[in-house]
């Protein structure tokens, strides 16, 4: 119950790819501290990297979770379009794509990045 701890190996697993095994500690993590955000964030990147439906949309919740305290996080919205993209919700993807331009400078690279992905998404 050590959250130190906990949060240690489970960016330890997740340094050695082990992904899995750090989806269930940052889970750990949650349970002790449900508001921890980089055991949410890590969380939810851990279940889009499995590439499951069940997994997909579990990392989605935590995405929504912290898009409830940062909805203009260009981060989560882009996490989110990915799941929802790979989930076959391209509509939904293609809008929080678009959120994401109306917050970062559009002639960045994150900005082409984002275009191309709206692009991928035709």
């Amino acid at each position: 119950n050590d959250l130190e701890g906990q949060l240690m190996l489970a960016r330890s697993y997740a340094t050695l790819g082990k992904g899995a095994e750090a989806a269930q500690i940052w889970a750990k993590v949650l349970a002790l501290e449900p508001n921890n955000r980089e055991a949410r964030s890590s969380l939810a990147i851990s279940l889009l990297q499995t590439g499951d439906q069940l997994s997909l949309r579990a990392g989605l919740q935590h995405l929504r979770t912290l898009r409830t305290a940062e909805p203009d996080e260009p981060a989560w919205l882009w996490y989110e379009s990915v799941a929802l993209a790979r989930l076959g919700q391209k509509a939904e993807a293609k809008a929080a794509l678009q959120k994401i331009l109306t917050l970062i400078p559009p002639d960045s690279e994150n900005g082409r990045m984002v275009r191309e992905a709206l692009k991928q998404l035709e």
